[in-house]
């Protein structure tokens, strides 16, 4: 999608493979995002003009149309000696179109899905974030004989441990860094403040002008009381472990649907937020979610009974509490998930796999 190049995924991928291969990207780009801010040497741009995107996508063509331009562009700049990195299905379907053989990187999941039929077919190896969203997209048999890397959404672990720190359970500094939006637990965050008045939580994502009406409309007396701030400024990935290095606890939330049954691929998708908040050494207020089980397997922090703000209220009293316990098992779970160690083992084996052609 027109997305994916900036995906912290792809674009950490790209940097390291960059170190070993000449690294081309076939970018999507209908104009809703400026590839521009990308380097021009290593993004080719894969055109379809905004109003014909928007034509086709109200048909519900666009990824017909995608797979399509793609499958073209891939002939065109890939001669038969360079290894392709296919994204998701329509990355897949566009390589086999153009009747070349794959490394398949898998971003979301999704079932029915090509990708289903065509990566145990036509690919040499799988990138993906966990067994369970590999168990969710594949039969294990059709797919027993290939490699599988798992890479999750995680940053590069700092060369250095993040400082001792302790929470002031007088004074407890919460973050949420991410989209700030109701369905990632935006509401119940502002409750959990409303009731826990020592406590300080800053917001830093982007905001849309209804989200933030409703935040002043029925939470203005947190922003009076300056115990609730909003930054909306965009962080480099090099300043996020200092901006949150200042903070005692980050919030990592997500709320059921509800209507209809939780999607798999949210469910289970990998929170670049509490990956960040490991890597600065930041016990994690979590909800119950799949995807953010390492919060309770590394004791990295606790996912609450519930979304409500009184179960809330009490995990993060219990994280300020023993915070050094849940500070010491985020750096662990940061080592674990490091994403340069991760990827290493698929580029050494695209190395590899380089050599014998």
């Amino acid at each position: 999608d027109d997305w994916a190049p900036f995906s912290p995924t792809l674009t950490r991928l790209v940097d390291l493979l960059s170190t070993r291969f000449n690294v081309r990207v076939l970018a999507f780009d209908t104009g809703r995002f400026d590839l521009g801010v990308l380097d021009q040497r290593q993004y080719v741009r894969v055109p379809l003009p905004h109003p014909v995107a928007s034509i086709v996508r109200a048909i519900g063509l666009l990824r017909v149309v995608r797979t399509f331009l793609l499958a073209i562009h891939i002939r065109k700049h890939a001669s038969r000696t360079t290894q392709l990195v296919a994204i998701d299905a329509d990355g897949a379907t566009a390589t086999w179109l153009a009747q070349r053989r794959m490394h398949y990187l898998s971003l979301e999941v999704a079932r029915p899905s090509l990708a289903s039929f065509l990566v145990p077919r036509f690919a040499d190896s799988i990138v993906i974030q966990s067994k369970e969203r590999l168990d969710y997209q594949f039969r294990a048999s059709s797919i027993a004989k290939l490699p599988v890397f798992y890479v999750q959404n995680a940053p590069i672990a700092p060369e250095t441990l993040p400082r001792p720190h302790r929470c002031d359970p007088s004074h407890p500094k919460l973050v949420y860094m991410g989209n700030l939006i109701p369905t990632h637990g935006l509401l119940r965050m502002l409750d959990l403040l409303r009731i826990w008045p020592e406590a300080t939580l800053t917001l830093q994502g982007v905001v849309t002008s209804s989200v933030s009406e409703l935040m002043r409309d029925s939470y203005m007396d947190l922003f009076d009381s300056g115990r609730l701030s909003v930054e909306n400024r965009y962080l480099e990935e090099t300043e996020i472990q200092g901006f949150l290095s200042e903070f005692d606890i980050g919030i990592c939330l997500y709320e059921p649907p509800t209507r209809g049954r939780m999607n798999f691929n949210y469910e289970s998708s990998p929170s670049g937020k509490m990956f960040n908040y490991f890597a600065a050494g930041l016990p994690v207020l979590a909800s119950r979610h799949v995807g953010l089980q390492p919060v309770s397997d590394y004791s990295a922090g606790i996912q609450a009974a519930s979304n409500t703000a009184s179960d809330l209220h009490a995990a993060g009293l219990a994280l300020c509490r023993n915070h050094e316990h849940y500070r010491r098992g985020a750096i662990s779970a940061s080592r674990s998930f490091d994403f340069a160690r991760a990827a290493n083992r698929f580029i050494e084996f695209l190395s590899s796999t380089h050599a014998d052609r």
